[in-house]
């Protein structure tokens, strides 16, 4: 039998007047091309302009354009143990397409063109953050990949240019606001929703949970078993599970809302069924959460890249300093809420987050970019 396409499985009934729809339907395109994927794995100009030029990647390009004119709506409302997202894999390819053809542009000279696929990227890099955690991570990805691009083609900007890279980014900060704090409290949804499914039948849920890990769920199910005779401590268990859980939630927005100060970790007894339930469904939030603070910081850094290119062709010459600038919250670091480091290296420089605390208190730069596409 067929398998159902990630389109009819998400959308039904697609009414076409969804821009998440128009996504869905440009990557699977994407796989019809063998030359698209024989750019990708090659990644060169010449490979990525035959690609360009195939039939199903400019009907995947079209649809692109097309969902930039129409509302941005999810099909998922709330997740449960069931819910899946085929959808994320497809919308990284989207975003290389784009990135594909941000490359090709800019070795045409057509810098104008260059930057509307970068602001059609981002956009498409806010459609999953807001669904839930790893839909966040899928999101941040994305917008690497198309920072990254401009990052790359900096030299080639104009002043012009620089401002509509800025516009784009404030208006892609503007638009992710509170992306973040809405997949967190998904996540805790999600997470009190099953409280009445480990009450109930607390092997299936756990089955469910961990479908890969035999050792952990095998573990789990002997401790579910074992309190099916005592009603009154599964209660005690499962109502400190989802108390910790809730800590997990509050201490994770108090650090995106401020990430010069890490609150203290609430903590269960260790080895406790409590602690094993909370471990299973919160281990992505410090990477998640970390992961969100660090794509605003790579916007903030590209805005500082596009400040100091205008100051160049205005002056002929680096600023001294980013206070020269003048670009108020957008050049202070939020790890410290000082301005980023701006070190001057002869004709060049380095510009950079002094990022988080981590082990022994020592920090992990942040730079842009991350990664080449």
């Amino acid at each position: 039998m067929q398998e159902k396409s990630v389109l009819s499985q998400l959308f039904p009934q697609p009414t076409g007047k969804n821009a998440y729809e128009d996504f869905v339907r440009a990557a699977e395109l994407l796989k019809n091309s063998p030359l698209w994927a024989e750019a990708q794995q090659k990644n060169t100009l010449s490979s990525r302009r035959r690609a360009l030029s195939d039939l199903p990647v400019r009907q995947a390009r079209a649809l692109i354009d097309a969902a930039m004119l129409k509302p941005l709506s999810s099909p998922i409302r709330e997740m449960t143990l069931s819910t899946t997202f085929p959808e994320f894999t497809g919308f990284r390819d989207c975003a290389r397409l784009l990135g594909a053809e941000m490359h090709v542009l800019f070795s045409e000279g057509r810098t104008a063109a260059a930057l509307v696929s970068f602001s059609q990227g981002l956009r498409l890099g806010s459609a999953p953050k807001s669904i839930v955690l790893i839909g966040g991570l899928v999101g941040i990805a994305i917008d690497a990949i198309l920072l990254a691009r401009i990052k790359i083609h900096l030299e080639q900007l104009t002043p012009r240019d620089c401002d509509r890279v800025q516009a784009t980014l404030r208006e892609h900060v503007e638009a992710d606001r509170g992306n973040a704090e809405k997949a967190l409290a998904a996540e805790m949804r999600f997470i009190e929703s099953l409280i009445p499914l480990l009450e109930k039948n607390p092997v299936e849920a756990l089955r469910e949970l961990l479908p890969d890990d035999e050792e952990t769920q095998r573990e789990l199910r002997t401790r579910a078993e074992a309190l099916r005779s005592q009603p009154g401590e599964q209660k005690r268990i499962l109502s400190a599970f989802l108390d910790n859980a809730r800590e997990h939630q509050r201490r994770a927005q108090v650090y995106l809302a401020d990430p010069s100060q890490l609150p203290k970790e609430p903590k269960l007894p260790e080895g406790s069924p409590e602690s094993a339930l909370v471990n299973l469904v919160t281990p992505a939030y410090p990477r998640a959460v970390e992961k969100f603070i660090q794509d605003r910081i790579q916007c903030q850094l590209l805005y500082c890249h596009a400040a100091i290119r205008k100051y160049r062709w205005e002056w002929e010459k680096l600023p001294d300093s980013l206070e020269t600038l003048k670009l108020a919250e957008w050049s202070l670091d939020p790890y410290t809420r000082q301005p980023f480091r701006y070190e001057k290296k002869g004709e060049s420089y380095e510009l950079f987050s002094v990022g988080p605390v981590g082990e022994e208190g020592k920090r992990a730069s942040v730079h842009l970019p991350w990664r080449k596409d």
